[in-house]
């Protein structure tokens, strides 16, 4: 039996709960081509999913391929002129020596803020009680941070 897009559409778009029984008999169609039908879509798709992200210079959002890993988004208007990104490494070198704010200016480069001994301290005080989700939120890093300064201070001796 031959089916229309929309048909198709209907069988792959309904919900999970909704078993492939229910839409053979509502659509009049035999079990075994529904379930075919549902299996092979879903596996692989029709549709090219999408990520909306903010461009890392201007900030405006742009609708990309969905990115697993890689360098951050821009427009090609956007693109820093070459040679930028290096002057920005070491303004951001200048600032953090004179006691500056820790926070990166790098255009479209990853952000790396220095752990403090503060921050230190509350790892250390809090590892073996709280998550590091937790201790994360408490000194505003992220979980994989926390876990990765766990780490390195177990290996040089200061967490048990």
């Amino acid at each position: 039996m031959d089916l229309t897009d929309e048909d198709i559409w209907h069988l792959v778009c309904a919900p999970f709960s909704t078993s492939s029984r229910e839409l053979a008999i509502t659509h009049g169609l035999p079990l075994a081509q529904v379930m075919r039908i549902r299996l092979h879509y879903r596996r692989e798709p029709w549709t090219c999913p999408v990520d909306y992200l903010p461009c890392s210079v201007c900030g405006e959002l742009m609708t990309i391929a969905r990115v697993t890993a890689g360098p951050t988004p821009h427009h090609a208007q956007c693109r820093p002129a070459p040679g930028e990104a290096m002057r920005a490494v070491r303004a951001d070198r200048q600032r953090y020596l004179l006691g500056g704010p820790r926070h990166s200016s790098i255009p479209g480069g990853r952000r790396y803020i220095r752990w403090t001994e503060e921050e230190d301290a509350v790892v250390i005080a809090h590892t073996p009680n709280i998550s590091a989700r937790a201790i994360g939120r408490m000194i505003d890093r992220t979980e994989a941070s926390v876990r990765s300064r766990r780490t390195r201070l177990r290996l040089d001796g200061r967490i048990d």
